[in-house]
């Protein structure tokens, strides 16, 4: 298994309070992305601190029985990071209102187990096509749902960075989880909305038609979702997969 990241501040930000993560071994095949939101340094803090859970919870565990055991403690990694960031931006002002996205992959022999809280997203991408796994918690998206705007609205709506359920910012969390079962030879892409507020999924799936190794595509996507206005951070993992089913 090949895997390649980055994270860019992009053209507009002055800070990044993206934050990822990555295996130190692939014994242990556990990818994250967070995007952080809050006034000052909130953003930066709220997403360590929700990667810093995940690792806690997920990683240092040694193997799981089933798959079942695996999204228990996804489950576990996930409140944990919502009451530790609440609870801090409740009670400092400088971290008032801040939060983060949170998107977790755990590849567990030919499943992927998918965590979601927020916007940033996980794709499946093959020769076929890109193929969206996870669920945007936006009001665009819950507009689209309605179907009171089309996708082509949904780029360019001035509300189209507002989410509806992020790690911190309230109580109660809503999780998503999602189980994938891969095709050797798949790519799994976890972003923020760096990337995905600048190109479309078809110009996403571009940079792996266009391009023969991970590093390329690693290099043109960065390149893509710059040249297109960079207005936000940028963070992103590619994993290409091996083993999986046949489809």
């Amino acid at each position: 298994m090949k895997y390649e990241v980055i994270t860019d501040v992009g053209k507009k930000r002055e800070n990044n309070e993206d934050f990822y993560y990555i295996p130190s071994s692939l014994d242990k095949p556990l990818f994250v992305v967070a995007d952080g939101m809050g006034g000052r340094k909130g953003g930066e803090v709220a997403s360590k601190m929700a990667i810093t859970s995940v690792i806690n919870h997920i990683d240092f565990i040694d193997s799981y029985k089933s798959i079942d055991d695996l999204e228990e403690a996804f489950i576990r990694a996930f409140k944990s990071a919502n009451e530790e960031i609440y609870k801090k931006a409740s009670a400092d002002e400088k971290y008032e209102g801040m939060g983060t996205t949170l998107t977790v992959a755990y590849i567990y022999d030919d499943v992927i187990l998918l965590g979601n809280v927020g916007d940033s997203r996980s794709y499946a991408i093959s020769e076929s096509g890109i193929m969206q796994l996870t669920d945007d918690d936006s009001l665009v998206n819950d507009l689209l749902k309605m179907g009171e705007i089309t996708e082509v609205e949904a780029r360019t709506h001035p509300k189209r960075n507002v989410i509806t359920n992020a790690v911190g910012t309230k109580e109660d969390l809503d999780i998503s989880l999602v189980r994938y079962e891969y095709a050797e030879g798949e790519y799994l892409l976890l972003c923020t909305d760096g990337v995905t507020d600048m190109l479309t999924d078809e110009e996403i799936l571009s940079a792996f038609q266009e391009n023969e190794s991970i590093e390329d595509v690693k290099s043109d996507l960065l390149k893509k979702s710059l040249e297109a206005g960079g207005r936000d951070n940028i963070t992103f993992i590619i994993i290409c997969l091996e083993g999986g089913v046949d489809r």
